[in-house]
């Protein structure tokens, strides 16, 4: 093998149930391997949800080539759910670059409420994956390819999104 073909430890895993990662790298790779399979699954809604926007691998440029491929279909949704977005203005140029050029297919909510995200921090493809980061100090989470735990998740997310408002647009316009 000339290293240019994904290995097997590459691939998005395809069996249902869980795989634990550890560290700023592998959690990165872990959503870049996600986005990657994005177009391959068919996935049209991926759904973001933090409450810490800017600690996440967006601003790699590869990573949003990927999600600018997966988003040209019609019908794709990126959902983003979180308590507050402005940090990504400045602090995610790249992302925000990628949103302008984008925002017809993302949609921003606000929850009020930060105790109805449950302190999450997760992105879900639905039908394909879930990748979650772990509260606390040391960057450790999980991926789950579960079908019943992926719809579980995807109905969280549909709930919470109820009780959420549409927040952070593009531009704002002054009076």
């Amino acid at each position: 093998m000339d290293g240019s073909e994904p290995t097997e430890a590459d691939a998005w895993p395809q069996a249902p149930g869980r795989l634990n990662w550890t560290g700023r790298e592998a959690w990165a790779d872990a959503v870049a391997r996600l986005v990657e399979g994005l177009e391959a699954a068919r996935v049209t809604r991926l759904c973001w949800i933090t409450q810490d926007p800017l600690s996440w691998p967006w601003e790699q440029a590869e990573l949003l080539e990927r999600l600018a491929r997966w988003a040209r279909p019609a019908g794709r949704q990126w959902l983003w759910l979180g308590t507050d977005f402005e940090p990504v203005r400045h602090g995610a140029p790249r992302l925000m670059r990628w949103r302008a050029t984008w925002d017809h297919r993302v949609q921003c909510l606000a929850v009020e409420e930060a105790r109805l995200l449950e302190g999450r921090e997760c992105l879900l493809a639905q039908g394909l994956g879930l990748i979650e980061r772990v509260p606390g100090p040391q960057v450790q989470g999980r991926i789950c390819t579960d079908p019943r735990e992926l719809v579980l998740n995807a109905r969280w997310i549909d709930a919470v999104s109820q009780r959420a408002t549409v927040t952070f647009p593009v531009t704002t316009i002054g009076i």
